[in-house]
């Protein structure tokens, strides 16, 4: 199946359309929830002060046992667009939770949302334009505020936390997009929007896989344009709940939390990183949008990701010598984050 069902910049079947009077792409927001009842309520009223409303609001929550369903009724009640909320009977995870949620939007922009940010008034428009203005973009996502759980700026961006650098930009808008994206995932999803017409090619999304991570690896390995805007454009909210978060954390830190158990195992990541690009050759392979240079780069990543994750299971005095090896060989600086990487893995 191709990535694109139709032409990029095309609405798809039974797309709804924009308010009276617009020329603009019709707009969904694919929400999910899960026991989110202490930040949602600031996440709604957001959707509402956009300069651009959307036109349709679809919620899938992930079996929530608090109250956050009675506060999506309320505000589906009031809102000054169409609200569709499914209840799923039991729990799907996040990914698969975005799967169903995505699969349900029908306009001809999906924005992707998290229940416990706050998005920035002009974000819509914001990145629409930046669509319009990339006609051969498949998605756009933006820069996003890191505050913490009363929405205080901890004084720095998301870009500036994950180390997403002006080179690294560049290079991401000069056409080598997959290697930046392949060293590490610069797209949030809580900062993205892509074309409806997407959704035939990245759906299914694999099991272990990270859905922005996925969609924006399909889409660039496919050929199909990425583009950004600088301007951050969401508040993202750090607190003690969210399972994958922005705030920065130097390699002591991340001993700390290794050793309490908190946050995402390294093990854990280094697979959804093979399940990823392991899907990724299948899915384009299957359907001959693959050039071999990102081949390349894919079985490529795949090969030092496996390198990694058997480091992980040996004892730390016997990681120094496969540590050096991929040091020798420049896949920890092209398919990891250099010297820091390996650290962790000497180290952690």
């Amino acid at each position: 199946m191709d990535i694109c069902d139709g032409s990029v910049g095309g609405a798809t079947e039974g797309a709804r359309s924009p308010a009276a009077g617009s020329t603009r792409p019709s707009v969904s927001i694919a929400l999910c929830t899960c026991n989110g009842e202490a930040y949602l309520g600031d996440q709604l009223a957001s959707f509402v002060s956009q300069t651009v409303l959307p036109d349709e609001l679809i919620v899938c929550d992930d079996a929530s046992t608090d109250s956050t369903v009675e506060i999506l009724d309320r505000f589906s009640r009031e809102a000054p667009f169409p609200v569709t909320i499914h209840s799923n009977e039991q729990r799907l995870g996040p990914t698969k939770n975005f799967e169903k949620a995505v699969s349900l939007c029908r306009c001809d922009v999906v924005f992707l949302s998290d229940q416990d940010d706050v998005w920035l008034p002009e974000k819509v428009g914001t990145l629409l334009r930046a669509l319009e203005d990339n006609p051969l973009a498949g998605y756009v996502f933006c820069d996003a505020l890191i505050v913490d759980e009363t929405l205080r700026s901890l004084g720095y961006t998301m870009w500036e936390s994950i180390r997403f650098t002006l080179g690294e930009r560049q290079q991401f808008q000069g056409g080598r997009q997959v290697d930046v994206l392949l060293r590490h995932n610069v797209v949030t999803g809580a900062a993205m929007a892509f074309r409806a017409d997407l959704k035939g090619g990245v759906l299914p999304m694999p099991d272990g896989s990270i859905h922005d991570e996925w969609i924006a690896l399909l889409a660039s390995a496919a050929g199909l344009q990425g583009a950004l805007t600088e301007e951050p454009l969401i508040k993202y909210r750090q607190h003690g709940q969210q399972l994958i978060g922005g705030r920065k954390a130097g390699l002591v830190e991340q001993a700390g939390r290794v050793r309490l158990g908190v946050g995402q195992p390294v093990e854990a990541r280094l697979h959804q990183e093979v399940v990823t690009c392991s899907q990724v050759l299948a899915r384009l392979g299957s359907t001959g949008q693959l050039n071999g240079h990102v081949r390349d780069l894919l079985e490529a990543k795949i090969g030092h990701v496996r390198a990694r994750q058997a480091l992980h299971r040996r004892r730390r005095h016997a990681r120094v010598l496969a540590v050096a090896k991929e040091c020798l060989t420049m896949r920890y600086h092209r398919f990891s984050r250099g010297w820091k990487s390996a650290a962790r893995d000497l180290l952690l």
